[in-house]
């Protein structure tokens, strides 16, 4: 089997493999060209959202509309439904196919049969050791500590300042009142 021209730039802990699987299933399904590259990211919230680019009118263009598509999934493993990544991708697929948002169903009605069989999964999360919480409280003192003595060294300078500024202004009024009066 020939490896297929459809990139795949992964920013989740999804399944690459599974991702590609998935998506291919939905460009052969669609008869669309496999010459794309999809950017799967994870979504702010509980929902797929993807965009695609129409592809450009001109065919000598050097620009690469209808080329990308980008995805966002869910976080959570858990609120990852299929179908409605499969329907909103073959939303996007319209797009750069070329039609309008007027020439194509509303992506919540499709049926997406293509899709029904196909798994994503998601990998887990790695491994992060623990910080036992005495050398985590070490570790927040030592920073505490470490910006007190930054603002004692400023407080100690300001007040090396003032102290000079009250000298120089008890010194000025000194001579102001030792100065004889003028009649």
């Amino acid at each position: 089997m020939a490896k297929s021209p459809l990139k795949i730039k992964n920013k989740t802990r999804y399944s690459t493999r599974d991702l590609r699987r998935f998506f291919t299933a939905g460009l052969r399904a669609l008869g669309a060209s496999e010459l794309k590259t999809i950017d799967v990211a994870y979504s702010r919230g509980a929902r797929v959202h993807g965009r695609a680019r129409y592809p450009s009118p001109d065919i000598w263009s050097s620009n690469s509309q209808g080329l990308f598509i980008w995805m966002t999934l869910p976080a959570r493993a858990s609120f990852l439904k299929l179908l409605e990544l499969a329907q909103v991708f073959e939303h996007e697929i319209g797009h750069t196919l070329g039609l309008r948002h007027r020439e194509m169903q509303s992506w919540w009605t499709l049926g997406c049969p293509w899709a029904e069989g196909l798994t994503i999964r998601h990998l887990d999360a790695p491994i992060q050791r623990a910080v036992p919480a005495p050398e985590r409280r070490e570790a927040r003192a030592r920073a505490h500590i470490a910006r007190l003595e930054t603002q004692l060294v400023r407080t100690q300078r300001l007040l090396r300042k003032w102290r000079a500024k009250v000298r120089y202004y008890d010194k000025r009024n000194e001579r102001i009142a030792a100065a004889p009066k003028k009649p």
